[in-house]
């Protein structure tokens, strides 16, 4: 039996790139940062989220989320703007 791939920041932002729709996984990943001791408005909203989950929210608060914790989202711009 295959484990699932870990949620991390990395790849939440793979998700992000690839244009996936949000899901449990992220705000698992929220909970998790939290639990670790990260802090964050975006953050700790993400972590209260639950489904179904209103898309540009969802959106607005993961990378919001993924900045406080310093990992760069200025790709996506730049990726979306080369497909």
């Amino acid at each position: 039996m295959t484990q699932p791939f870990p949620v991390t920041g990395v790849a939440i932002r793979a998700w992000r790139a690839l244009g996936r729709p949000p899901t449990p996984s992220w705000v698992e990943w929220a909970v998790q940062e939290l639990e670790e001791g990260r802090d964050g408005s975006n953050l700790r909203i993400l972590a209260g989220l639950s489904e179904p989950f209103d898309y540009f929210d969802t959106i607005r608060f993961v990378d919001g989320a993924l900045a406080e914790a310093g990992l760069d989202t200025g790709l996506w711009p730049r990726l979306a703007s080369t497909l």
